[in-house]
């Protein structure tokens, strides 16, 4: 079901045709599902859970109205009006393992495809899903939930979660997630320990590891001199077709006051978007996985942007197989503004040895 706010917010263009982009996971706002346990204690040593919520969704039906305030189950079971960091991270993080997963398996196919989007289903059972992220954004970030998650909390959360995880067909893809929570830096000595710590415990090498770069370009804008340096990063040859060692996944982030997904630059540098500001109500996909892979493919949220319009603040994402790749992607960023290549221990020691009184 469409949300009428988000209809009026996007770039109507008859011209714009979505349709090459149906392998492009999307992911958006979802209505009814089951509860996020709000059970937790805020600042104010007032218990999350004595708090009535209620939630006012404006449809191009009319009104409807998401509360619960139940003394046993207390929380939310909609993300409309706050979930749309989490939304475009996580269809960041699904895009990067449907593109990892057609490049380790040769015969990829909708199977494949339906075990990467339950991952991302809507309740505490599945990985990826709203409610552990949020519950993990409460409790190591002190992030309420129903509060708007910034890209650094969103891309640690998903850190942790890959950390943490057992799943084997995640394991088989992802074998670690490095997250950069204040700048553009690939630390090359921290991609290789990690690289060869997945060769030494006889972790699968086909796996890569994902480099999350939580950056902000500007104060209220993107500053002009990174205009170039975001459009280049969605060059083909930042995804390596053939070698399969390197990947740019796309950018989580975007415009003031909403995330949205970006994966694409049209002729006229124009980036093209999926934006999770559309509702589906999440009963009619639990149980049925073609009605889910359906949601994952709906192009009805894609639409396109000027970089000018950005938000400052963003996540870019990518994944490195290995040290050959990690090569060839230096070679490539090499005169990138916003992305830069250095060395963790050397700038840590550098920092242990500073003298404070020689910066007075």
């Amino acid at each position: 079901m469409e949300n009428i706010l988000s209809k009026l917010s996007l770039n109507n263009n008859s011209n714009f045709n979505g349709e090459k982009y149906k392998d492009v996971l999307k992911i958006s706002y979802k209505s009814d599902f089951p509860i996020i346990k709000t059970n937790t204690t805020d600042d104010n040593n007032e218990s999350e859970g004595n708090k009535n919520y209620s939630l006012n969704v404006l449809y191009t039906g009319g009104i409807k109205t998401y509360v619960s305030n139940n003394s046993n189950s207390r929380g939310y079971t909609t993300d409309i009006g706050w979930g749309c960091m989490i939304r475009s991270s996580q269809t960041l993080l699904a895009n990067t393992l449907n593109i990892l997963y057609k490049q380790n398996d040769t015969n990829y196919d909708t199977q494949n495809l339906t075990e990467i989007c339950k991952l991302f289903k809507d309740d505490y059972a599945f990985p990826f899903s709203i409610h552990n992220i949020t519950t993990l954004g409460k409790t190591k970030f002190d992030v309420n939930i129903g509060d708007w998650f910034g890209p650094s909390v969103a891309s640690q959360c998903i850190q942790s979660i890959l950390k943490n995880n057992e799943n084997k067909l995640i394991n088989e893809l992802i074998c670690d997630c490095l997250v950069s929570i204040d700048s553009g830096t690939i630390f090359e000595d921290e991609v290789e320990d990690t690289l060869l710590g997945r060769d030494s415990h006889n972790i699968n090498k086909e796996s890569s590891v994902l480099i999350l770069l939580c950056v902000r370009l500007g104060l209220e804008q993107i500053n002009e001199d990174f205009y170039d340096s975001l459009l280049t990063l969605f060059d083909k040859k930042f995804v390596d077709k053939n070698k399969k060692n390197f990947n740019f996944v796309g950018i989580a982030g975007g415009k003031p006051f909403k995330s949205l997904y970006f994966f694409d630059v049209d002729n006229e540098n124009n980036l093209i978007y999926s934006d999770p500001h559309y509702v589906t109500n999440y009963t009619t996909i639990a149980n049925n996985d073609s009605e889910l892979i359906k949601t994952f493919q709906d192009n009805k949220s894609l639409s396109f942007t000027n970089v000018k319009e950005l938000d400052p603040s963003m996540c870019i994402g990518f994944t490195v197989k290995n040290i050959k790749g990690l090569q060839a992607l230096k070679l490539l960023l090499k005169d990138n503004n916003i992305i830069r290549f250095g060395n963790k221990k050397k700038e840590l020691e550098l920092l242990e040895n500073l003298n404070l009184d020689d910066c007075i």
